[in-house]
């Protein structure tokens, strides 16, 4: 009896979440009169994790500048999720608070779009940030690896997981050495997204061409514009989900995305090129980073010998 109670339950759940489905992409076919259909898809992508669809011309855009990465639903998504629904609870509850409306927010969305690998990552990571504040990210990260396998271990076999990990892991290893070179030439903001790709490529290329054959280093340089874009489309996607009249605002986002995609030159590379590449930038950030120093010492050397010189100073 218990056995046939809990099948009922499951089958009550995903009936729920198939009628869902089916609203979210029916609202979007209806869209797509105004929007276009391009657009539409890109709306259900973004909102339901339809990142394979083949009607979905974006996708293989996204693939050829080697950022299929930005449609994958992950930490990125969900963070804009959460804090749109977080900035709206906080127009009406004080902060410690928001969190009981974004929860359920996040496992509706969750529930919604079903267990893809990194949105489970990122799920899990969102829920941990409390309880394991006072820990580290990589810590974090490994902690929901291992829940992940042990509650979830379906999303755990394939590329979507390694690579949602694997690009993670890389950033939390290797940014942090190669920004400050970075930085010194370019924005913060700018530097610290350049990093942060340039990071996750070399941890996730030799994944990317294990399942796919060969690898793009552009998508270190395009990430962080196809990222900000594939956001505002997300956003833009919401706001019809709602007010199906701003559809033209979708439309705009669709624009964005693909003519930046379409710009940037499709450049596979196989494994000769990657250790060049990983060679060339870990060389890079070295050097750089011990030019930094060098000359932060000769600034510092050289203020301690002006305060000598001004108060008289002797050794």
């Amino acid at each position: 009896t218990s056995a046939v109670s809990e099948t009922s339950k499951l089958s009550y759940f995903h009936r729920l979440r198939r009628a869902a489905v089916r609203d979210v992409a029916r609202h979007f076919e209806e869209l797509a009169e105004k929007a276009g259909t391009d657009a539409a898809n890109l709306a259900v992508m973004l909102l339901l994790g339809r990142a394979d669809e083949p009607e979905a011309v974006i996708s293989e855009l996204a693939r050829r500048a080697g950022c299929s990465h930005v449609l994958a639903l992950s930490g990125m998504h969900l963070s804009i999720l959460a804090s749109v629904a977080g900035g709206a609870a906080g127009l009406f509850l004080p902060k410690r608070r928001v969190m009981l409306i974004t929860a359920p927010v996040i496992l509706a969305f969750l529930f919604l779009a079903g267990s893809r690998p990194s949105l489970v990552r990122a799920a899990i990571m969102f829920f941990l940030a409390r309880p394991m504040r006072y820990e580290s990210s990589k810590v974090r990260l490994f902690a929901a690896a291992v829940l992940q396998a042990l509650f979830l271990p379906e999303t755990t076999a394939g590329p979507a997981f390694f690579l949602s990990y694997g690009a993670l892991a890389g950033i939390l290893v290797l940014a942090d050495f190669i920004f400050p070179p970075i930085a010194y030439f370019l924005p913060f903001s700018l530097a610290g997204a350049l990093s942060a790709g340039l990071a996750a490529v070399i941890v996730s290329a030799p994944i990317t061409m294990r399942y796919f054959g060969s690898w793009s280093p552009l998508g270190a340089l395009a990430s962080p514009i196809a990222s900000l874009l594939i956001a505002f489309a997300m956003l833009a996607s919401l706001l019809c989900l709602f007010v199906p009249q701003a559809w033209f605002v979708l439309k705009a986002a669709y624009k964005l995305a693909e003519g930046f995609l379409s710009a940037v030159p499709e450049l596979p590379l196989g494994r000769g090129m990657y250790a060049v590449f990983v060679l060339v930038v870990l060389t890079v950030c070295a050097f750089g980073r011990y030019a930094l120093r060098a000359r932060q010492k000769k600034e510092r050397e050289k203020r301690e010998l002006e305060l000598r010189l001004r108060f008289g100073i002797r050794d």
